[in-house]
This record gives C-alpha cells, sequence and structure tokens, in this order.
C-alpha cells in the first residue's frame, strides 16, 4: 500500500502543514497528540550515518527545508495521526536532505478506526521510491516490531498480524516490504499497538548482533557523537536500547519430515489484497 498520493498542485502548498515537527528535532512526539486510544510509530537509528525525514500526510514532495536530522543513536517519535480521506501517513527516510523519490525508504501507516469490521493500522515497510536499494535500512536491514510490550497484541501464525520483521540484507529485506507498487506486502494491528522500526542490523533492541559487515562509516563506539544539543533522559535511553552488539549463535533445529504427493491438474494464482482500504502503491514524484 502506497500511502503517498499523488494529488494535484494544490497539496503543494499545503506541504508545510503536514510536517509535525520541527528540522533537527529528535525524540519528536509531533505537534499535536495521539488521539485518544492510538499507539505510536517511534524510528530508531541504529546506522552508523545520519538520517533525514519527512512524515507526511497529503504532500507532494519533500522540502529539504524541514527534514527531520536524525544521527545515529538517536530516535523519532510520533503519536499515531488520522488519514486524511483515504490518505494515511508516509514517514519517508534517506541519506540526504534531497528527497527526490528515488533514495527513500518509507515506513507508512493506515489507521482504520471508522469500521468496526476493519478497525486496525494497516502497515508497511516501501522501498518503491529506492531505485538501486541504496536507501537507509535495505542493504543495512531493519527490525520492525508492531505491538505493545508484554504480548498484548502477539504476532499470528503467518505473522502478518502485528508483525515482527527481521531482515539483513537487500535480499532478504525485500521479502517483507514493498519493492514493486502491486507487492503484497501490508500487514495489521491494533491501532492501540505501537509500531517500532529499528534501522540497520535485524536483531531486536538489546539482542547480540554479528560483527558489521564492511561498509562507508564504521560505528566507533555505541555512544553517539556529542552534538551542540543535551540529550534529554529518554533519548539517552534510546540510545542504549538501540547499542549494537554481537549476535547469539542458534543451533539448527531437527525436524521430522513426511512427504506427500499430491497431483494438481490446474493452478490458478490470484494477487490477493490482505488489506481492507484497497490502497495500491504508486509511485512517488518530488
Amino acid at each position: 500500500m502506497q500511502l503517498t498520493k499523488l494529488a494535484s498542485v494544490v497539496a503543494l502548498a499545503a506541504s508545510a502543514s503536514a510536517y509535525k515537527c520541527k528540522p533537527d528535532q529528535v525524540n519528536c512526539d509531533g505537534s499535536e497528540p495521539a488521539a485518544p486510544g492510538l499507539g505510536t510509530a517511534r524510528v530508531f537509528n541504529r546506522c552508523p550515518y545520519t538520517v533525514y525525514m519527512w512524515s507526511i500526510v497529503t504532500a507532494l514532495g519533500c522540502s529539504p527545508d524541514e527534514a527531520i536530522v536524525l544521527k545515529p543513536g538517536e530516535s523519532y517519535s510520533e503519536g499515531f495521526r488520522l488519514p486524511e480521506g483515504d490518505i494515511g501517513v508516509s514517514i519517508k527516510i534517506s541519506k540526504t536532505k534531497q528527497c527526490k523519490g528515488v533514495d527513500i525508504n518509507q515506513l507508512e501507516y493506515f489507521i482504520n478506526n471508522k469500521s468496526e469490521a476493519y478497525s486496525s493500522n494497516y502497515l508497511d515497510v516501501s522501498y518503491v521510491d529506492c531505485q538501486g536499494m541504496d536507501c537507509p535500512a535495505s542493504n543495512d536491514g531493519f527490525y520492525l516490531k508492531s505491538g505493545n510490550a508484554g504480548g498484548m497484541y502477539a504476532a499470528n501464525d503467518v505473522n502478518e498480524i502485528c508483525p515482527i520483521l527481521s531482515c539483513s540484507s537487500a535480499a532478504e529485506c525485500s521479502t517483507m516490504a514493498y519493492v514493486l507498487p502491486d507487492d503484497r506486502q501490508t500487514k495489521s494491528c491494533n491501532i492501540a499497538a505501537d509500531l517500532d522500526f529499528y534501522m540497520c542490523g535485524s536483531e531486536a533492541p538489546g539482542a547480540e548482533e554479528p560483527e558489521p559487515a564492511s561498509s562507508s562509516q564504521q560505528v566507533e563506539s555505541s555512544t553517539p557523537e556529542p552534538t551542540s544539543t543535551v540529550a534529554s533522559s529518554s533519548e539517552i535511553k534510546v540510545v542504549q536500547e538501540a547499542a549494537i552488539t554481537p549476535a547469539a549463535e542458534e543451533k539448527p533445529k531437527v525436524y521430522n519430515v513426511k512427504t506427500e504427493v499430491v497431483y494438481v491438474t490446474e493452478v490458478a494464482y490470484v494477487n490477493a489484497k490482505r488489506h481492507a482500504h484497497g490502497h495500491v502503491h504508486k509511485r512517488f514524484h518530488a
């Protein structure tokens, strides 16, 4: 589901009002609190490089002057915002201030609280506007969790309800995120469940990670470089949780395998959409 809509030029004039945080503002909760009963979207930068973010509802393009700067170890948060019509929220993430529609990763969510039958947060990660897969959390991997602490909203058997997604390479991440507009990667969870997106590294926060692969930049320590601003206590906590450490080795499991041969005379493939709101990915134009 592509939650950024190709709208008229009129939407450009209103783009400034679509941003909820000021430039360089970290650990941001947005200019408006979340509606009662709604969760929070959070982005954690575990990458060894700075990223630039734009949280957009109905805007075309991303203004470089309004980018949210997220340095290594910093985090961003916003209370879930309700959609405007049939358009949800797209948190666009880039390695540069130029949001060009060719090098951005998108964390998207759509809150449906009007229909009791389909009351859910429909969410996804999108690489549709990431040509060459050279955008944040593509080659570097990511860890996504949708659900509240304590297992109140746990993943189902097929990991499409309140999912936990984990990948460590572009090839692996492409199997659980949108790459083409008509892919089928929309998940859902309760509208009160938080959505956490950890960029770079496939491990859960606090888990151990393997030694990082070669990168254009190296992380010298688990503590981010000092900035001109004093980090808040909440920011320090996020940095500690997002620290990259060696991963525990898993032992291979042995399964009893039973083989059954089934003859099929005809197979029909249907590109079914699991999400209820019927959104289709469209390429983003900056």
